[in-house]
């Protein structure tokens, strides 16, 4: 794992970036590029019977706190 000593830091780590955001679960997801859309089938009723409907939805990826990308980039008042 790259290390940041140059810039005072340990470790390159997605729990010490910028781009990473904890979510109330303490799961982290990544915000460095834009979330990615997938579709979903989803079941629904109708008067024709049942049947899946295509629904997108977007997510962002969820990161482990040690791992790196190489996008790292020093969340701002971490310091060693």
């Amino acid at each position: 794992m790259p290390h940041h000593s140059s810039l005072g830091l340990g470790p390159a780590s997605c729990q010490r970036c910028r781009h990473h955001v904890t979510l109330e679960s303490s799961t982290l997801v990544c915000r460095r590029f834009p979330p990615s859309v997938s579709i979903i089938a989803v079941p629904q009723r109708s008067i024709a019977g049942d049947m899946l409907v295509p629904q997108p939805f977007s997510t962002w990826p969820t990161v482990p706190a040690d791992a790196n990308c190489g996008e790292f980039s020093p969340a701002f008042g971490i310091a060693q």
